[in-house]
């Protein structure tokens, strides 16, 4: 008896341990959270065993949001063998189709009409990635934030024939022979038999599930996750999680003094449609910030800074237990020789929005719209004028919505060396030198700081704009000019740092909303131009008092059997009920707080002398432990009584 005990107990541990390391967070109801899967690099992956609906392919569309957490982005994300694969290779993100001809794997480059640059991957940001290819075509659609990157690209071995099935296993996270693993966050790996539109992808970047449209075969949201299956929301291709992955929530949460603090560095997609309200909670300080716009190319305007909007704790009053839309703008785009695309609008429901800052304008070409900067939270910079009418992005954050805060981009200097106009900030319009010499540049505007997290943090900074230099040998390669925005505290916090001659653009920082920087132009250097710098993603930061400090008030000395006043003044949401002498009074029993969070009781005592009041006070809140104050009242008789 004593080893058959000891042996069951045995396996019990164990099962518990293996158990254990897949991390899931306690649902008070499925789909309150929005998880995704995150991977280091090991042998942890998803995989589900070859069949028709996923193995059998002309159209195909491929989407996910993904996260580098290394400096070099490197294994598979989404592979069915060679059939379909998306990868990152020597920090590139990269894809492979299988078909009639001999695959090869094709590096995701930026679409430009004299040539190409590869797109590589930062480090720690999110971003949405799509890429379509329809029936019986040779190239693919890529897309990078849910704007096109590359309209042409090589569709590698697929030609124009269906994608082959081989029947190797589909998997997430690692390749067909359990290698090349992949270091980073997964998450919303959607496939599909059809072209998704470009609109279809950017609503799919913003909300969870589909919708009435047809075609979408599997469909992997990473939420509540079950032991070590993963479901497929759409079809019956479900996956099994192999090494016991973590699975790890989007949003972030902190505590900060008797504050809780909750950021989302992207879009928050969960089946209830959204983040929930904590019980108890109707006061709520928030800063909703937009994507930055994207720098344009070729002596380009720096992107504007994405809309900055900051509202007091108690401007709002939310519903405890109510879904809130949470959706965070990408950044704008750069591009080769075009103008930066504007950044995404970001969401907190429809209660504040925030739009997206407007892209930097490109030189490339006879356009002259593309010169112009683009309008948004904070207009784009123009590029350098080589014709006269061109202007500077203007700020719509005020304008349309009638709160928040963004500012105009910059002209361009014009004249010898083709200084683009920075983006505008937050704080300022963008900041541009007096003259046109080659020391004069274009700087973006200045951002915002704010200290919602805890610490002081500088957001939503303007680009600062490219710098063109012709016939000089050269020399413009290794000179970098114009920093993005700052909030007082040294130069290019947020990055978007424009260039001088042929160097790639910074981008700007991810959930800063910064604007990206413009490129610069050198003629002496032969190839392509370089993109502009890509925008800083949004942010959306929560802050609700989330600690009980209770005051009670009341009369120093009461008069027998006339009505007095006591009061709870809580920091929180609770029920109160008040007690003279121990015993409850009528009529003040669970009282809610209102919403200047008190709670008031009409007290008429029933006994001469000293009492002692009492007020027990019941947070709403979950986890958070009740307390009780207490007063003392000496009570008179009445006057004028026989």
């Amino acid at each position: 008896m004593f080893r058959r005990g000891l042996t069951k107990a045995l396996i019990v541990a164990l099962l518990a341990s293996v158990t254990s390391l897949i991390t899931t967070p306690a649902h008070a109801a499925a789909g309150e959270f929005d998880t995704y899967l995150e991977l280091d690099g090991t042998t942890r992956y998803a995989t589900v065993a070859s069949n028709s609906a996923i193995g059998t392919f002309n159209a195909i569309s491929i989407e996910f949001w993904f996260k580098s957490t290394i400096a070099t982005c490197s294994g598979n994300i989404v592979a069915k063998g060679v059939d379909y694969a998306v990868y990152c290779t020597g920090g590139v993100l990269a894809f492979a189709f299988k078909g009639n001809g001999t695959v090869a794997g094709t590096n995701v480059r930026y679409s430009a009409a004299s040539g190409s640059t590869p797109l590589t991957v930062p480090q720690d940001e999110w971003h949405h990635f799509a890429i379509t290819r329809a029936a019986n075509t040779s190239t693919a659609i890529i897309y990078w934030d849910g704007q096109v990157l590359n309209s042409n690209q090589s569709a590698d071995g697929a030609g124009t024939s269906a994608l082959a099935n081989t029947g190797e296993v589909l998997n997430i996270g690692a390749r067909r022979n359990i290698a090349t693993f992949f270091t980073g966050a997964i998450d919303e790996v959607r496939i599909s038999n059809v072209v998704r539109t470009q609109s279809e992808i950017q609503s799919d970047m913003t909300r969870w599930g589909i919708g009435n449209e047809s075609g979408v075969v599997a469909y992997y949201d990473f939420n509540d996750i079950s032991g070590a299956t993963l479901v497929d929301q759409v079809g019956s291709s479900d996956m099994s999680l192999v090494g016991s992955p973590t699975v790890a929530r989007v949003d972030s949460t902190q505590q900060v003094g008797n504050d809780t603090i909750v950021k989302f560095p992207r879009s928050y997609l969960t089946s209830q449609g959204g983040w929930k309200v904590p019980t108890g909670v109707t006061k709520i300080e928030s800063l909703v910030v937009a994507g930055g716009g994207a720098g344009g190319s070729r002596a380009g305007g720096g992107g504007g800074a994405g809309g900055y909007v900051s509202t007091a704790i108690n401007t709002l009053t939310f519903t405890p237990g109510a879904v809130e839309t949470i959706t965070v703008g990408q950044g704008g785009v750069g591009q080769n020789d075009t103008r930066g695309s504007n950044g995404l609008n970001s969401a907190l429901g429809t209660r504040r929005i925030a739009i997206g800052g407007g892209g930097g304008g490109s030189a490339n070409g006879a356009d002259n719209s593309l010169r112009n900067g683009a309008n948004g939270g904070s207009g784009g910079g123009a590029a350098y004028q080589a014709v006269s009418g061109m202007s500077a992005g203007s700020t719509n954050q005020n304008s349309t919505y009638g709160y928040g805060i963004g500012y105009n981009g910059a002209l361009a200097l014009g004249a010898n060396y083709f200084q683009g106009g920075g983006g505008g900030g937050s704080s300022s319009a963008a900041i541009v030198a007096a003259g046109t010499t080659i020391n004069d540049w274009s700087d973006g505007g200045n951002g915002t700081a704010n200290s919602i997290t805890g610490s002081a943090v500088c957001y939503a900074t303007g680009g600062g704009g490219g710098m063109g230099i012709a016939n000089a040998g050269g020399v413009g390669n290794g000179v970098l000019k114009s920093n993005g925005g700052n909030c007082g505290t040294g130069a290019n916090p947020n990055k978007g740092r424009g260039t001088y001659g042929k160097i790639i653009a910074q981008w700007g920082a991810a959930n800063t909303g910064a604007g990206g920087g413009g490129t610069g132009w050198d003629d002496s250097v032969g190839g392509s131009d370089l993109p502009g710098g890509s925008g800083g993603s949004g942010i959306i930061v929560l802050r609700y008092v989330s600690t009980l400090t209770a005051t009670l008030s009341g009369p120093a000395t009461a008069v027998y059997r006339q009505a007095s006043t006591l009061t709870l003044a809580s920091t929180i949401n609770a029920k109160v009920t008040f007690l003279s002498n121990g015993k409850r009074i009528p009529g003040c029993i669970n009282i809610s707080t209102d919403n200047s969070l008190n709670a008031t009781c009409t007290w008429k005592p029933s006994n001469r002398g000293r009492a002692t009041v009492t007020a027990t006070v019941t947070p709403l809140m979950v986890g958070i432990s009740a307390q009780s104050k207490t007063l003392t009242s000496f009570v008179t008789g009445r006057t004028g009584t026989r």
